[in-house]
């Protein structure tokens, strides 16, 4: 049995609502698009369950990741984010940390924050880059669950790590999260709450949805913060009882998207092919008359 086949029954097992009809169904329209890179039948479950099972859902979510791929590519660099083309080596710069344990709501939890907060260090196309192929590698790995709850921490955020912030990028980003990535997002968390939390908010809000807005706990008191995601899920050296420090967690992260690097490389550099597109209509889902634009799947 290959690594992918049984990654597939592992899910099959766990999600009973997984529909194999419909799996199957996904996968033959795929062969109808030639502009679309192929795609394994572990990719098209993770892209279905992300989706509420939709399968048209489905289908405009694989084109919009894809499509983003295309219009973003400076974000899918894998190995940009290291030496030569930076001088220092971003995981010494920031934490971007698989946590172990899932959150009180059984969402798995992933936590984001400064390991070094010097803003000549910080550069955020960089940063999204990394965070990007560690959610990649996690998504590998872990597989479907029921959900992702976020952990921002801004402590040490300061007026000059804004320097390398663009409206650009934020928009690329929070639109990748938002209606791009094959996951749900149940919960976002912001903690060591400083006075530059309300420029950061005022910066994101226009490209936040509402369901994403609603989502955001600004986490003012750190006990109200450990009872809603569980404290036995926090590392020690944010208060929790997580027999782990970030600096160990972060290892342990590393060590994995190092090890499933050349997998995650690859998917990092599929696109589209626009030349093989059907219609023969190219499409941007960044920009239409200033929004996001909403793509029509057949």
């Amino acid at each position: 049995m290959s690594i992918e086949t049984k990654r597939c029954e592992e899910e099959y097992q766990k999600n009973s609502k997984l529909n194999k009809d419909d799996i199957q169904q996904i996968q033959e329209w795929l062969k109808k698009q030639p502009h679309l890179p192929k795609l394994n039948e572990y990719a098209v479950i993770q892209f279905y369950d992300s989706s509420g099972l939709s399968i048209q859902k489905t289908k405009t979510l694989i084109e919009t990741h894809y499509q983003f791929k295309n219009d973003a590519p400076e974000l899918f660099t894998g190995k940009d984010y290291e030496p030569p083309r930076y001088k220092h080596s971003y995981w010494d710069c920031v934490y971007c940390i698989d946590l172990p344990k899932r959150s009180v709501d059984g969402y798995q939890l992933v936590y984001c924050g400064f390991k070094d907060p010097d803003p000549a260090k910080f550069h955020l196309e960089i940063g999204i880059a990394m965070f990007i192929k560690v959610m990649m590698t996690i998504l590998l790995i872990k597989g479907t669950c029921s959900g992702y709850a976020f952990i921002f921490d801004i402590k040490g955020v300061v007026l000059s790590h804004f320097a390398t912030v663009t409206i650009s990028l934020v928009k690329k980003f929070l639109f990748f999260v938002q209606e791009a990535i094959p996951l749900k997002v149940k919960a976002v968390h912001i903690i060591h709450v400083n006075p530059l939390v309300d420029k950061i908010m005022m910066l994101t809000k226009p490209f936040l949805k509402k369901e994403l807005y609603d989502m955001i706990h600004i986490q003012s008191d750190m006990n109200h913060f450990y009872k809603e995601v569980g404290k036995e899920c926090i590392p020690t050296d944010l208060g929790g009882t997580l027999p782990f420090t970030r600096d160990e967690l972060v290892q342990q992260t590393k060590a994995k998207v190092i090890e499933f690097d050349d997998v995650i490389d690859k998917e990092l550099h599929l696109f589209l092919d626009e030349s093989k597109r059907v219609d023969g209509k190219s499409r941007d889902v960044l920009m239409m008359n200033g929004s996001f634009k909403k793509l029509n799947i057949d």
